[in-house]
């Protein structure tokens, strides 16, 4: 079957039957769901859980311990347990994620994780205005501005 190119996504087969499709579709959209918010519970777990629930999400940091799993090879992936076995995906340049046992917000910048720290993080202040006049309208409706006042 195709796949996608940055995360390995089965494409769905005209040639497959339904009940393929189906279940090629179930399994991308819980990737993509997994994947758009990205919170796992730890990268610094190296130890394959013995009886992982469905959904556990990780990011493989390390290389595991001891070395017969599911994870060996698969060190800067993150691993997905879906539907009794373990999904893997690679981090890609600009990928964020909070890890849950940390406490931290991680960002990859090609090469390397870095905290995504306040002092990285630029003001949200955009706009302050010095007067009432200056105020930028909430949104426009025919006839009317509205404005925070």
């Amino acid at each position: 079957m195709a796949t996608t190119t940055k995360f390995d996504l089965t494409l769905l087969d005209a040639a497959e039957d339904t009940t393929t499709n189906i279940a090629v579709f179930n399994s991308n959209v819980v990737q993509l769901e997994t994947l758009a918010q990205a919170s796992v519970i730890s990268k610094s777990f190296t130890t394959q859980p013995t009886s992982p629930s469905e959904g556990d999400f990780y990011y493989l940091e390390d290389a595991p311990v001891p070395p017969s799993t599911d994870w060996i090879g698969k060190v800067s992936n993150f691993a997905l347990f879906y539907n009794g076995e373990w999904i893997f995906f690679p981090i890609q340049n600009g990928m964020s994620f909070w890890v849950q046992d940390t406490g931290e917000l991680l960002y990859y910048n090609g090469s390397e994780l870095s905290t995504f720290g306040q002092d990285r993080i630029v003001s949200t202040t955009i706009f302050a205005p010095s007067s009432t006049a200056d105020k930028i309208p909430l949104f426009y409706s025919p006839g009317k501005i509205f404005i925070d006042e």
